[in-house]
C-alpha cells in the first residue's frame, strides 16, 4: 500500500512538472498589465489606456467629488476589454483609497465614498 501511494505521488509530481511550463503564458510588452498607480499619483491610470481616468482623478484632487464620480461613471461606460476592466478596477481602488483617507474630515468625501461603494456594488 505504501509503495502504491509513493508511486502515485511521484506520478502526480512528474505530471505537474511536465504540464506546468505549457501553462505559462508568454507576455510581450503590449499584453503586460500596466503597473498599478500609487495613491496620489495623478494620471497614472489614464496612461494605461482608459479615456477619462485622468479627468476623474483631477476632479478628485480638486475635491470636486461629484465630478470625480461622474467621471468614473463615464470611464466605466467606455470599458470594453478584460484589460480595461482590470485598469478600471485599479482606478476604482485608487479613488476609494483617496476617499477613505479624506472621509473622516470631509462630509462630502464621505458621501462620495458612499456613492462609489453603491456604484461599484460594495467592491
Amino acid at each position: 500500500m505504501r509503495l502504491r501511494t509513493s508511486f502515485a505521488l511521484i506520478a502526480a509530481s512528474l505530471t505537474i512538472l511536465v504540464l506546468l511550463p505549457a501553462c505559462k503564458k508568454e507576455t510581450t510588452g503590449t499584453d503586460a498589465p500596466a503597473p498599478a498607480a500609487a495613491p496620489g499619483q495623478q494620471g497614472s491610470v489614464s496612461a494605461s489606456g482608459l479615456p477619462g481616468a485622468n479627468e476623474a482623478l483631477t476632479a478628485l484632487d480638486k475635491k470636486d467629488y461629484a465630478g470625480a464620480i461622474a467621471g468614473l461613471i463615464a470611464v466605466r461606460q467606455s470599458v470594453s476589454t478584460p484589460q480595461q476592466q482590470v485598469q478600471f478596477a485599479t482606478l476604482v481602488d485608487e479613488m476609494k483609497i483617496r476617499l477613505i483617507s479624506e472621509a473622516p474630515n470631509d462630509p462630502k468625501a464621505a458621501t462620495a465614498l458612499s456613492d462609489l461603494r453603491r456604484i461599484t456594488g460594495g467592491r
